[in-house]
């Protein structure tokens, strides 16, 4: 399945949300609607500066322009940004250090080991150290034929 099927979606949303003791909404949900602003043209989603532009304009006269048109509403944030950052931090270095890398020839080894070296990371670079933790450790798991390296695993626990 999807892992952004709306079914998906809703358990990892109520999963997460519960656990913090938060609760969320997916509000219109509905599958017609859903399906055809999924599939608009980019220029149609975004519009003078807003998100789900088209969905802003389909709900005039439904829902209030100081609703509609509001900043001020923010979705849930995970921790999973500052991660990099502060927690796992020494571990990412460790991890960086291994000369078990294997999906290196899909990013600059040294790329992660800079980003790891200054104090404070834009949301944007934590996310990209992420992403290249997860390419190696699926890169181990799936392309090596399963010998998946302990050694790199056990260096984020």
């Amino acid at each position: 399945m999807d892992r952004t099927s709306p079914p998906v979606s809703l358990r990892y949303v109520d999963k997460n949300s519960m656990s913090n003791g938060i609760q969320a909404r997916f509000l219109f949900l509905y599958g017609p609607l859903f399906d055809y602003l999924a599939f608009l043209r980019l220029d149609r989603k975004l519009g003078n500066g807003w998100t789900n532009f088209a969905f802003r304009l389909a709900m005039r006269g439904i829902v209030p322009d100081k609703i509609r048109f509001r900043r001020t509403k923010m979705g849930f944030q995970t921790t999973e940004r500052k991660w990099p950052e502060k927690e796992l931090r020494e571990k990412l270095v460790l991890f960086f250090s291994d000369v078990n890398l294997v999906a290196t020839k899909y990013y600059r080894v040294e790329a992660p080991r800079e980003l790891l070296r200054k104090r404070d990371m834009p949301n944007c670079q934590t996310s990209l150290i992420l992403r290249i933790v997860n390419l190696e450790l699926w890169y181990h798991e799936f392309l090596t034929h399963g010998s998946f390296n302990q050694h790199l695993t056990s260096s984020l626990t």
